[in-house]
């Protein structure tokens, strides 16, 4: 369930051009079209109930599934906790090592860490701590299809057969 307040992802990947064009538009794209909603003094407000919106549509999800990935974006916001309460368990993916402590920070009173992904730009897969897992990985890039490590697969099966119920992964 994609819960990103800039809907980021889903034109990128509903746009029909061959893979090399396509990073070229969708930069022209914005470049063009950029409205920072989120910024926008007016439309502030609003997020936090966007946010309490998803949290219902997680809810009513976790009843129809055994396993949820939510996808609350890019950055870790104390608007986005409602929605993080209504998941179980969560993933982080970044680039950058001094934001995970602010993830940490979102999710952890609520949630248990299943992964912590630092994402680089080489192809490697490495594992730094196996209990909660953390691991270097990548590519994760919107123009590449990711290959997500058999460990992490392997914790999410895990946790699915020790739990035997409904999961709510939250996808940083």
């Amino acid at each position: 369930h994609r819960a990103s307040w800039d809907g980021e992802g889903n034109w990128v990947y509903e746009a029909e051009q061959p893979e090399a064009e396509k990073t070229g538009f969708i930069k022209r794209l914005v470049t063009v079209n950029e409205f920072r909603i989120h910024e926008d003094p007016e439309t502030a407000q609003l997020i936090p109930g966007y946010f309490k919106y998803h949290a219902g549509s997680v809810e009513n999800l976790r009843q129809l599934t055994d396993c949820l990935i939510v996808d609350v974006g890019g950055l870790p916001q104390l608007e986005k906790r409602p929605l993080v309460e209504r998941c179980t368990h969560y993933v982080v993916i970044s680039r950058r090592a001094d934001a995970v402590a602010d993830w940490h920070q979102l999710c952890d009173s609520v949630l248990n860490p299943l992964a912590v992904i630092h994402s680089v730009l080489d192809t490697q897969q490495q594992v730094i701590n196996p209990e909660p897992l953390e691991i270097v990985a990548g590519p994760w890039l919107n123009t590449q299809r990711a290959v997500i490590p058999d460990i992490l697969i392997e914790q999410i099966e895990k946790l699915m057969n020790r739990e035997g119920q409904s999961q709510v992964f939250n996808h940083a």
